[in-house]
């Protein structure tokens, strides 16, 4: 699919006024502001407060067919827990090298503070520093 379809759809739901998304959960619309805040590499070393029970997802771009992928590089603190994780994108169709996302969805599920540290690697290379690092701290209320 050509990105500035993409971006024209995008744009086009935008000035619509279109604050719904569909549920991967129960398959129902989902009003925006019950949506998780989705944070991305413009929030690398970022430090985010929020409250008990507040649901995220870290977006980050990769490449999955030169072999890197980004993994949880430091054990989660025990206030937030993972839910789920998952990629799009790349190695799509005919587009071998594309780029992709990869998503890692969590809660702040007790208040305190801690860190989410990432890495992106790839897994084989053992004993490797990850070619690129994203933090993200995290208060929770």
């Amino acid at each position: 699919m050509r990105w500035d379809l993409i971006a024209a759809v995008l744009v086009v739901a935008a000035g619509l006024g279109l604050s719904w998304r569909w549920s991967e959960a129960g398959g129902g619309a989902v009003p925006a502001a019950e949506q998780a805040m989705v944070y991305s590499e413009q929030d690398d070393s970022r430090t985010v407060t929020m409250a008990r029970g507040t649901r995220f997802a870290i977006e980050l771009e990769s490449n999955p067919s030169t072999g890197f992928n980004w993994d949880i590089a430091e054990p989660l603190p025990e206030t937030l827990a993972l839910t789920s994780q998952g990629s799009s994108g790349g190695n799509s169709g005919s587009q071998v090298g594309a780029p992709g996302a990869q998503r890692f969805d969590f809660v702040a599920n007790a208040s305190g503070t801690g860190k989410i540290v990432l890495g992106y690697r790839r897994v084989w290379e053992k004993g490797v520093e990850p070619a690129k690092t994203f933090r993200l701290g995290v208060v929770i209320e």
